[in-house]
Order: structure tokens, then C-alpha cells, then sequence
């Protein structure tokens, strides 16, 4: 969020603007809005209908603004899918892609992590098990969610093409090729609602994922140590409730600052992906006892 930020507003004469100090306003800015979503009742088995309207809420506008940049790339920057098409064979992307074996190790391995990511991220068990109110919504799940990922798929190879034809030779970062490419061509409306897109994105993400982890925090390390420590007891003690609110308030602030002093150690140059796939690896390792 911080590195689009920068970008958006380099070309209004802020590009000295630190991204460490937008990086801390949004940590800030996700505290509150996880404390005002997350915490505001005791029971962990509540249902944030207001949380995940806004999930998916912003899961459309991240839909309408790739492919309004897609659409962009596609009839805009290059003359139709014609044009496009001739510049992948010419480019040698086309030979890349003939090149691409589905069946590498790595490319497996990836894989194997992505489907384990689906049920081990905290977000994605928040969003898809615990926030769940009707298990009938899966059935509607089998067909959407694959349509929806397929319609990004569509346009990553425009995206791509684009910023290969702009920025080759360059050490622009593929991850900003969304933002770049249409600030590239002036088109400033269209790089508005591509930010708009990524910020929503990220938002709901960062939002789900410190509820779920604050809620695990709370339960699982620091009320047992609080019982412990102390004479408290949950069955007699009124104030246990608001007890467990203030512990999760807390913890939601901590995990977010700890994710802004992460930031400040590898900065903003690191890859979206690399930095995706740790966290992939790390939530990997829950997969054995969740799934036995």
C-alpha cells in the first residue's frame, strides 16, 4: 500500500514522499478500522456481517479495476487483441510461454502451497470457515470463485505484455506494471481506479488477517497466562468480557506495528511474490495437524 502510494503521488511533485512514513499512517489507519470491525463483541464465533460485506464489497472493485486496466492495455496501448497477439510472438513472450513446463518441480511445489494457503492462511479460514453462516454458499463457491480468478488470468497477459513493451531493460518491478502503465500513457483515471483497487485489496486483507490472528493471540498465549498469573475466574468474574476485548484491541495494535517494523527491515524494494510465498511456506506447516 505504501509503495502504490508513492507511485500515485510521485507525479505530483511528492516523489521524495517516504513510503516508511505511509507505510505507519496505514498501520495507524488498519488498527482502527480491525478494533471498529473485530472486536466489538466477546464471542469469537460471531459473525462480522459488516467485515464481510466489506471483503467482498472491495473484491468486485479490485475485479472492475483490473479489468478496466486490461480492457485499457488491450484497445488502448496496443490496437486490439490482433496487435497484442503479434507483439507476444515477436517479443519473444510467445517463446517463453511454449517453453513453460506445467510439470517442473517448482512450479508444483507452488502450487501444492497455494491450495494448503487456501485453508491455512488465518484470513482465508476466517473468511471461508468461521465467517461462513450457510454451508449452501459453497455450492455457489465451486463455480464463482474459479469464474472470478479466471477473469484476472485473462488479463494478466495484457498487463504483462504492456509493461515488457514500456519497461524492458528497466528495474521497474512487475508488481507495479498495474499502476505504471497507465500513469505511463496519462491515462490518470484509469491509474486512479487501478489504486483504488489495490488499496481495497489490501485493506480487506489486512483487516481479516489481524482479526483472525488477534482472536488466536488472545485465546491461545495471553489469556492463559493471564489466568494463570492471576486469581481470575472465567465463570465468576464479570469482567472477563471486557477483559478479552481490551487483550485483542492490544494485540491488534501490536501485530500491526510489528508488521511496519517487518517493513522498515526489508523496505519497500521486495518482490509482492517472493514475500507471498514465504508467508505461503510458513502457514504451510499448519496443513498436517488441520488436515489430520
Amino acid at each position: 500500500m505504501a509503495q502504490s502510494f508513492t507511485i500515485i503521488v510521485a507525479g505530483d511533485g511528492l516523489a521524495n514522499f517516504s513510503s516508511s512514513n505511509t507505510a505507519l499512517v496505514v498501520a495507524i489507519l488498519m488498527a482502527a478500522f480491525a478494533i471498529l470491525f473485530g472486536t466489538r463483541q466477546i464471542d469469537t464465533s460471531e459473525h462480522h456481517r459488516g467485515m464481510v460485506l466489506a471483503v467482498a464489497f472491495e473484491s468486485i472493485v479490485k475485479l472492475v479495476a483490473f479489468v478496466a486496466v486490461g480492457l485499457f492495455v488491450t484497445f488502448s496501448l496496443f490496437d486490439g487483441v490482433g496487435d497484442l497477439t503479434s507483439y507476444i510472438s515477436q517479443s519473444g513472450m510467445q517463446k517463453k510461454l511454449d517453453n513453460f513446463n506445467p510439470f517442473r518441480v517448482s512450479f508444483l511445489t507452488e502450487t501444492l502451497l497455494a491450495l494448503l494457503a487456501m485453508l491455512c492462511l488465518p484470513r482465508q479460514f476466517q473468511v471461508g470457515i468461521v465467517e461462513n453462516t450457510n454451508p449452501n454458499d459453497l455450492h455457489t463457491a465451486r463455480w464463482l470463485f474459479p469464474l472470478y480468478l479466471i477473469i484476472f488470468c485473462l488479463f494478466m497477459l495484457p498487463i504483462a505484455a504492456a509493461g515488457n513493451a514500456l519497461f524492458a531493460g528497466t528495474n521497474v518491478a512487475t508488481d507495479t506494471y498495474v499502476l505504471l502503465v497507465p500513469l505511463s500513457q496519462g491515462a490518470d483515471s484509469i491509474a486512479t481506479l487501478a489504486y483504488i483497487g489495490g488499496l481495497s485489496a489490501a485493506t480487506g486483507m489486512v483487516i481479516v488477517a489481524t482479526v483472525s490472528i488477534s482472536t488466536m493471540i488472545c485465546n491461545d498465549i495471553v489469556m492463559p497466562v493471564i489466568f494463570h498469573l492471576s486469581p481470575l475466574q472465567a465463570s465468576e468474574d464479570k469482567n472477563i468480557g471486557r477483559l478479552l476485548l481490551k487483550v485483542r484491541r492490544v494485540v491488534i495494535v501490536a501485530i500491526l506495528l510489528a508488521a511496519y517494523g517487518y517493513f522498515l527491515l526489508i523496505g519497500d524494494g521486495e518482490s509482492l511474490v517472493s514475500l507471498g510465498l514465504t508467508a505461503f511456506v510458513a502457514v504451510a506447516q499448519f496443513a498436517p495437524a488441520l488436515i489430520g
